[in-house]
């Protein structure tokens, strides 16, 4: 698997305006791709953990708080159960992952599949990976998708 550096290196669509379709065949093949990833032996020096990625939402949640402070506290209340979430529920594996995966860091053709932006590779727990795209498919749409259909498609 090519690990491409910039968005030049291969051509496509990104996968913020083929993952809305109801068309399985994107997903399997990104599937395929991320499998190959956290399959690789790659050892980055970053380990991703639940508490990166709360230490990444709560500075998001800092700007939220400023301009609406009539929220700070269902904030922190929402915080707070993250928070002893993450400890109940740990990243189980370390393998690679892609650690920033979002639609549009994913270039598709009918030909292959090109991920790019690596700056946040780490070792991690696959599923972060998925949630984390997954996530994004609904974020452009009028409705909600049927992730009954996308994850049958990961296979």
């Amino acid at each position: 698997m090519t690990l491409p550096h910039t968005p030049n290196e291969v051509k496509g669509t990104q996968f913020t305006e083929v993952m809305h379709c109801p068309i399985s065949e994107p997903f399997a093949a990104v599937g395929r791709v991320l499998a190959q990833l956290h399959s690789m032996d790659l050892r980055p020096e970053t380990v991703w953990t639940s508490s990166e990625e709360l230490a990444r939402f709560r500075y998001c949640l800092k700007g939220v708080k400023r301009a609406l402070p009539q929220l700070k506290a269902q904030l922190n209340s929402v915080l707070a159960l993250l928070q002893d979430l993450s400890h109940r529920l740990p990243f189980l594996q370390n393998q690679p992952i892609h650690g920033n995966l979002h639609g549009d860091r994913i270039l598709y053709s009918p030909d292959g599949i090109g991920v790019v932006d690596w700056d946040a590779l780490s070792l991690g727990d696959p599923l972060y990976d998925v949630g984390r795209l997954l996530a994004g498919t609904g974020a452009r749409r009028s409705k909600p998708i049927s992730f009954s259909a996308s994850a049958q498609s990961w296979g």
